[in-house]
């Protein structure tokens, strides 16, 4: 499948640190034009830089915090990721906000056509775009934030007021048993608090390492969350805040 072979070339490239064209071909079995193809596609993604002769890591003595949370837990976000991609259908319209999480999302969801998102992460907009062009995408102004490629403030909220959208699916910091759903920043807690107001169901995705601890701020109770993917079972506490709360909860 073309997205399982970029997924081997890119978890190639990252154990070698640098692999050549002809490696990556008897790798995956593919022809080097073919690599090639695929080298162009995920150097546009931003998930490898594409030299002579083939492709390296992206890193840098300045590499930001979003790089390295999509190397955390990637075999995890990547599978929740392929399960919450199942519970949409085309036609759908998505508030998706900006994360490593809904990154992988947005990989998975470009092998999907005829869904509308509206989003505030330059990352899922460039990952569904540079896969197909089959999906619609909207992509909130505001203020930017280059460490996580997204739009944040006051316009960025207004723009969402536009919207009513079928679904928001977001990432989250953690998710608190006795709080609820947080997160680490004030400004993206508020996009995300936004987009539910303005979605009719919410999907979160949130990896087992976010599962019963605390953030900063809250986005929101368990009620207002229709289901959580994750990619193991939850610890009692906090299924059991999500059975309270009518939350369905599905294991990738």
């Amino acid at each position: 499948m073309l997205e399982e072979r970029r997924r081997k070339i890119v978890a190639t490239v990252e154990d070698r640190q640098r692999v050549s064209v002809d490696e990556l071909a008897a790798t995956v079995k593919v022809s080097k034009e073919t690599i090639r193809r695929d080298l162009s596609v995920l150097s546009e993604r931003g998930l490898v830089r594409k030299v002579h002769g083939g492709a390296t890591i992206v890193q840098t003595a300045f590499e930001n915090a979003f790089a390295k949370r999509v190397r955390l837990q990637r075999a995890e976000k990547e599978a929740i990721a392929r399960r919450a991609v199942q519970l949409f259908s085309p036609g759908d319209s998505l508030f998706v906000d900006a994360g490593s999480s809904t990154a992988a999302f947005a990989n998975e969801l470009a092998r999907k056509s005829g869904i509308l998102v509206i989003t505030n992460s330059i990352e899922v907009a460039v990952r569904l775009w540079s896969a197909t062009k089959e999906n619609e995408i909207y992509l909130l102004g505001g203020r930017y934030d280059g460490e996580v490629s997204e739009t944040l403030g006051p316009v960025t909220l207004e723009m969402i007021g536009r919207f009513r959208a079928d679904h928001a699916v977001l990432t989250v910091g953690a998710v608190d048993p006795g709080y609820g759903f947080m997160d680490h920043s004030v400004e993206a807690a508020m996009v995300a608090k936004t987009m539910i107001s303005h979605a009719r169901s919410v999907t979160v995705l949130a990896d087992s390492t976010k599962l019963d601890r605390p953030a900063l701020v809250k986005v929101c109770d368990f009620e207002a969350v229709t289901r959580l993917v994750t990619d193991s079972a939850p610890p009692d506490n906090v299924q059991q805040s999500c059975e309270r709360a009518g939350t369905e909860i599905i294991i990738a």
